[in-house]
């Protein structure tokens, strides 16, 4: 969650573009590891929404790039940076890679990226379905395409025509394939080839891909606690039998998660209900029900079942961040757990019968369908641009056992732009805790003023002991972009950095005062480009 188009509109580069380079980084720093060039999408011509609940392009295209730079771009911005390398992808479905103005020349020019720029299958065509030409696909910078075959597409013999006829010029056909080299060396692709075969068979694994103790852990780490009423969890078999109670549709993670229970040692019973139809009888004899749901077509028989006087707790299977909850008072725990796979029955069983505690923090803000007035769709942002809490803020989850306490923030910094803040975390409670300590950076009016996400760190602790956390600020995220400029620019003012559990629970901050400046916005992490006069 957080990096890909959300089921509710938000930005395709997540909720908190910070948060969405960061992770889409890491992603491609594993797979540069396995010498594999990761591809990031720079912008969708269609994205929907952006965090001001304002439609984000105009009903003509195309639209200057630079206008997203305090939201998409920046997530891709932080993408390559984290990752030290990798290739950019314009278009995709429909719209031409000439939907964002002004893209190549940011890139180049002012990022100093020197990997390619890459197009997607059909997306050197415009609007109309027509291809472009290919002088115009080369003056918007487009390095390759992708294409069914040799012989298809612009840069098959549509260039070679262009090529042989002087309207594209050899010097720029070298500049294209270094910037493909540049990506291709970043990640030793050259160096270790992936072993190729004409026999599909021989190549083929033997079994299925190693990635369940993987798939367990991503389970694990994700799912996050949203609520824990009357200390239902974790489960206890003294207290009885557990009904597992789902539709149709989650009859498989139903049987899963039933097993790991038993597993774990908890007698279990399952029934499978109808949609509209009342809870089954024997849920009225049991002290706890766990019912799993994907869609607000359960509400009703989530209350219905809450109802009957028993203990519930809800484990909702859907990403959709504008969940409707209108049982959350009448249940008693809530878990996030996501899009299902079964390796998460493991994870999940553990953390329900208490062998594991719950870690896993909101990468969006949940909002039960409701937003500030006048919006469509709204982020953190909004939220506090509007003074409305929302459900369940960025950056929320619980523990079942565990409690920690932050310590006062000191702000460092190296020099003018690279600051940091440094604070502890202390477990108070008799369970050890994994805490996700939050910073966040609320620059003065003249920047914007609305606080934004600049850091996390994950910390394992034990009870009664403390961590002294350290978290740098990237200098990119002290300001607003500057067009004109081509940089990041830092007004004058008191810029703020607050530590917590997420966007709406800070315990502490410090502020430090910054005269006016201007951050580059050249790639710090990235290798130069490989050729001059772009």
């Amino acid at each position: 969650g957080g990096v890909d188009l959300l089921p509710s509109g938000r930005l395709q580069a997540g909720e908190d573009p910070f948060l969405a380079g960061v992770t889409a980084g890491m992603v491609a720093s594993g797979l540069m590891a396995g010498h594999v060039v990761p591809v990031f999408a720079a912008l969708r011509a269609e994205e929907q929404g952006r965090g001001d609940g304002v439609v984000a392009l105009p009903a003509t295209l195309p639209a200057g790039v630079g206008q997203f730079m305090n939201t998409s771009m920046m997530g891709l911005s932080v993408a390559l940076e984290t990752a030290r390398g990798g290739a950019v992808a314009c278009g995709g479905m429909v719209h031409a890679c000439g939907a964002l103005s002004g893209l190549s020349g940011m890139l180049r020019d002012q990022w100093h990226f020197g990997g390619m720029l890459m197009a997607m299958p059909g997306a050197l065509a415009g609007t109309d379905g027509v291809p472009m030409a290919p002088v115009t696909a080369v003056a918007d910078g487009v390095d390759m395409e992708q294409a069914g075959g040799a012989d298809e597409g612009v840069y098959a013999a549509p260039l070679r025509r262009a090529l042989a006829s002087g309207a594209v010029q050899p010097a720029r056909i070298d500049q294209m394939a270094q910037h493909v080299l540049t990506s291709l060396y970043g990640t030793g692709v050259l160096d270790h080839p992936p072993p190729f075969t004409r026999d599909r068979k021989a190549a083929a694994p033997a079994g299925p891909a190693p990635v369940e103790g993987l798939m367990a852990d991503i389970g694990a780490e994700g799912m996050v606690l949203l609520q824990n009423e009357n200390q239902v969890l974790p489960l206890d078999d003294r207290n009885g039998p557990v009904l597992l109670l789902a539709t149709q549709d989650l009859a498989g993670p139903l049987a899963a998660l039933g097993a790991a229970l038993q597993h774990d040692g908890i007698r279990v019973s399952q029934s499978i209900v109808s949609r509209g139809a009342p809870p089954p009888p024997q849920a009225a004899q049991v002290a706890r029900a766990v019912v799993l749901t994907d869609r607000d077509a359960d509400n009703a028989f989530i209350t219905a079942l809450a109802d009957l006087g028993g203990h519930v707790v809800t484990i909702m299977m859907s990403d959709s961040p504008d969940r409707a909850m209108p049982w959350l008072d009448v249940v008693d725990s809530v878990i996030q757990a996501w899009s299902w796979h079964d390796e998460y029955a493991a994870p999940l069983a553990a953390m329900l019968t208490g062998t594991r505690d719950f870690s896993g923090h909101l990468p969006m803000t949940f909002t039960g369908g409701f937003y500030p007035p006048g919006m469509a769709y709204a982020d953190y942002h909004a939220f506090e641009s509007a003074h409305i809490a929302p459900l369940f803020p960025f950056g929320y989850g619980l523990s079942v056992g565990g409690e920690v306490s932050y310590g006062d923030v000191h702000v460092t910094h190296e020099d003018t732009t690279h600051l940091g803040a440094t604070f502890s975390v202390t477990d108070t409670s008799d369970h050890p805790v994994r805490a996700v300590a939050q910073l966040y950076l609320t620059p003065p009016p003249e920047a914007g003023g609305v606080k934004r996400l600049v850091g996390w760190r994950s910390i394992a602790l034990t009870p009664g002991h403390a961590a002294h956390v350290s978290i740098p600020v990237d200098p990119h995220m002290l300001g607003q972009w500057d067009a004109t400029a081509g940089a990041w620019s830092v007004p004058a003012g008191t810029y703020t950095l607050s530590v917590g559990s997420s966007a709406v629970m800070l315990m502490h901050q410090a502020s430090v005062r910054l005269p006016a400046l201007h951050v580059p916005a050249t790639l710090e992490n990235l290798p130069p480009p490989t050729s001059q006069g772009e």
